[in-house]
This record gives structure tokens, sequence and C-alpha cells, in this order.
């Protein structure tokens, strides 16, 4: 009984971080410094991720990581440094983060790869609840929280890097010519 409440609770203030999503100007994109990945803990593949960064020439002090699963895992040791662990647990009934990783949500990014094909209230509001100058994501997930959709799955990992790496680079071009 009590999951249907909080899930009525988080549908709606999902619904309230969506509008405020699309309201939210976009800045203009000459480089990406920082990048922001959310992804669930079943398919976080560092090795991968490691390349989508170097690709993008982007620190990896300057990437942070948000690895969604069923349960909070302490701190583990990474390439990333700054990688956290949240479960549904860390989000109160209201929608609000536990103020122990605030920290994530207050930062501005200038990339968030939303990396998952599902529809569910945890991802799309943690999505919904940064900042980033433009988002990327998959076609099954929730359209509203990504400004690129890439129309095939997770497992095509180097097709993911092949079209990210296109459409990120002409972005950046398209703007420098302005």
């Amino acid at each position: 009984m009590f999951d249907l409440f909080k899930n009525t609770l988080l549908s709606f203030k999902l619904k309230k971080s969506l509008k405020a999503l699309q309201n939210q100007k976009k800045k203009k994109i000459t480089s990406f410094k920082s990048l922001l990945i959310i992804v669930y803990e079943n398919d976080l593949d560092e090795d991968f991720f490691l390349s989508f960064t170097k690709n993008l020439k982007i620190s990896t002090n300057n990437v942070y990581i948000i690895v969604l699963n069923q349960n909070k895992i302490d701190f583990t040791e990474t390439s990333f440094k700054r990688k956290i662990y949240i479960s549904r647990d860390e989000i109160s009934v209201t929608g609000n983060i536990n103020k122990e990783i605030n920290y994530f949500f207050n930062q501005k990014y200038d990339l968030l790869v939303n990396f998952f094909d599902q529809k569910e209230i945890l991802s799309e509001l943690i999505s919904s609840k940064c900042f980033s100058k433009l988002r990327i994501g998959f076609s099954k997930a929730n359209p509203q929280i990504n400004d690129i959709v890439f129309n095939f799955g997770l497992n095509e990992k180097t097709t993911f890097l092949s079209e990210s790496m296109n459409y990120l680079n002409s972005i950046i071009k398209q703007k420098n010519e302005f």
C-alpha cells in the first residue's frame, strides 16, 4: 500500500519536474568538459564509458556516474572518482533526494547520457532533476528527458559510440560556425 502511495506521489513530482525541464533554457555548447552518466547497475560497463569519455576528450575527474540499483551500496573502487549508487530508498515520498547525494544534483553538466532504455519513475526523476546543456538517450525511455534520442538498443555499444560522436561533434562544429 505504501509503495502505491509513494509511486503516485513520485509520478506527480516527475510530471512537475518534466515541465520544469522543458522550460529550461538551453545554453550554447562549444565543447564538452563535464559529463553525467545515469545507468542501471546491470548495464554499467566502465571500460565502455572510459572509451566514450576519451572520445569526447573529457577528463575522468569531470565525469560523474549515477548508478541506479535495488539496494544502497557503499562506495566501490572505480576508474571514475565521482560515482554514486542510488536506490529508491534515497528518494523520499515527496520526491526529495537524500542530502548526502545532493552534490550530484547541484552541478551543471555539459552533457548528460541517460544510458537506460526503459520508462521508470526512478531513472526519469533522477534525470529530470539534473542540469545539463544537452541530454542524449534511447527511444524506449521517456523522450521528454532527452534532446537527442537513439533508436537502437543499449547492447549496440559500437553504434552508440559512433552515432553519439557524429551528433555531438556536429553540434560543436555547428555552434562554432556562428
